[in-house]
């Protein structure tokens, strides 16, 4: 999808539901976009990130999730 034809509408763009949402394309540069929507429809906000640093980025942010759900897990146990 390219970036000056983005519709919040279509889903198959949207990596992450409900909270703010977060969709995912290549721009015309072929660099990988991470696009976050403004519910208060002001201005939307992006992460442009070459494809070269995707799977380091993917990784860091799975060793992050997992550091978070073991807090949030001992959090709920107490």
């Amino acid at each position: 999808m390219a970036a000056d034809n983005f519709d919040w509408n279509d889903r198959e763009v949207i990596a992450v539901p409900e909270q703010q949402a977060i969709a995912v394309y290549t721009n015309p540069h072929h660099q990988v976009v991470l696009r976050f929507h403004d519910a208060d429809e002001q201005e939307d906000r992006w992460v442009v990130i070459a494809p070269e640093h995707v799977d380091r980025l993917c990784k860091a942010l799975q060793v992050e999730a997992a550091h978070a759900m073991k807090q949030k897990e001992a959090n709920d146990n107490e």
